[in-house]
């Protein structure tokens, strides 16, 4: 009698042992909005001028100051490790100085002005469990840039004022940790690398360029 009601005790541990998991992996799945903030630098990419009233193009190397990145989005969590965001970051660049080779000489000059980045991304991530808690994860995603180079000055000179903005192909990676502050809030904090494929607007061509970043953030599921 006791080897029988022993057996149907540990037969009900386990059975409510998977069925408790079950439920655990399912309390992850659901929609879910994030907003994130923090800082994003970018290699000084390489600048082609083609303006009609100069007589020679011009090669050059422009310099980016670091700026301030905000993102939002909302996702959709699998509850199986598995996630997919739809999400915006903006950025804004100071335009600091540029490096120009014409005729074999190389020329500094000042700018002034910003370039502001837009993205829309879609993007898909893996979620890795570290205990009870924490999770990190790894994702990247695909999407469009919108380029905005506003007021432009070169060496003193006007370039250009409130012109249009320009698309680019674009793509990233993203590491990061993230920690459950309640049942439907997370806290997380992630780096991130993105390149801006080759694009032209008017005047200049951009080559290719890379921004990294880093930013703290939340996730607020229902």
């Amino acid at each position: 009698m006791k080897k029988r009601f022993l057996k149907s005790v540990i037969a009900t541990g386990i059975a409510l042992s998977a069925f408790g998991g079950t439920a655990l992996a399912d309390d992850d799945k659901g929609f879910y909005v994030t907003l994130g903030i923090g800082t994003s630098g970018t290699t000084a990419g390489q600048v082609d001028l083609d303006e009609t009233s100069y007589s020679q193009n011009y090669g050059g190397h422009l310099d980016l100051g670091s700026a301030l990145q905000g993102e939002a989005g909302f996702g959709y969590d699998f509850g199986n490790t598995f996630r997919l965001e739809a999400t915006y970051t903006g950025s804004k660049y100071s335009l600091d100085g540029l490096d120009i080779d014409s005729n074999n000489n190389n020329h500094a000059l000042t700018t002034d002005g910003d370039l502001s980045v837009a993205s829309w991304m879609i993007n898909g991530y893996k979620d890795f469990p570290i205990g009870n808690k924490f999770k990190t994860y790894v994702g990247g995603g695909i999407g469009t840039a919108l380029l905005d180079v506003d007021s432009f000055k070169l060496g003193g000179v006007e370039l250009g004022e409130n012109r249009d903005s320009f698309q680019a192909f674009t793509y990233r990676a993203k590491v990061g940790l993230s920690y459950p502050v309640t049942n439907s809030l997370d806290a997380f904090a992630e780096g991130n690398i993105q390149n801006i494929a080759k694009s032209k607007y008017e005047y200049v061509s951009f080559d290719a360029f890379t921004t990294w970043g880093a930013q703290a953030g939340v996730r607020y599921s229902f």
